[in-house]
């Protein structure tokens, strides 16, 4: 679908999982105070295990007098999966926003390429119109017929679900961490 223009966001909901392969509460802290510079309301939720992200969207996107209109994901593909899962069900009007904070975060890549995680956020909050840097764009999904979850990067098996798997354990960060697993 083409990109479309559409309203600035005035209440975000920002995912922070922990768990992440480059999470830190300094990064955090300044998507935080960058949301709060820009919108009328920006409130944290650390996620607390698997499924916990979806769950957060949902029940934000729940609530009928202050749901937030823009979710932002810091995390990697497997935190943005869980953003992009609470998003699917209902139509509500809210964006996904990504922020890198994962291993390889390919889903912030394709979106963004090597811009810094600030300046496409930024423009995210205050530039939003067609002919902007950034527009709303719609993502296709696949649904998984084995786990009935969406995904919007696809699905991987085999060596590169592996080595996926193997980077938590490898203590380093970003790239390095991925090729090292």
């Amino acid at each position: 679908m083409a990109d479309t223009a559409a309203p600035g966001p005035t209440r975000a909901l920002i995912l922070a999982n922990p768990a992440s392969g480059s999470h830190s509460p300094e990064l955090v802290g300044q998507v935080r105070d960058l949301c709060a510079t820009y919108l009328e309301r920006a409130e944290v939720h650390r996620t607390s295990g698997p499924g916990d992200a979806t769950v957060a969207v949902r029940r934000a996107l729940e609530r009928t007098d202050d749901a937030p209109d823009l979710i932002v994901a810091i995390g990697g593909d497997g935190t943005v999966r869980e953003a992009v899962q609470g998003l699917v069900p209902a139509d509500h009007g809210a964006s996904l926003a990504v922020i890198p904070g994962g291993t390889g975060n390919s889903g912030y890549k394709m979106l963004w390429g090597e811009r810094p995680w600030s300046e496409a956020l930024k423009a995210v909050l205050t530039d939003h119109g067609i002919g902007g840097s950034a527009r709303l764009r719609r993502l296709d999904l696949a649904r998984l017929a084995e786990t009935r979850n969406y995904v919007h990067l696809g699905a991987c098996s085999g060596v590169i679900a592996d080595a996926l798997s193997t980077a938590n354990q490898v203590p380093r960060s970003g790239r390095v961490r991925h090729r090292r697993a």
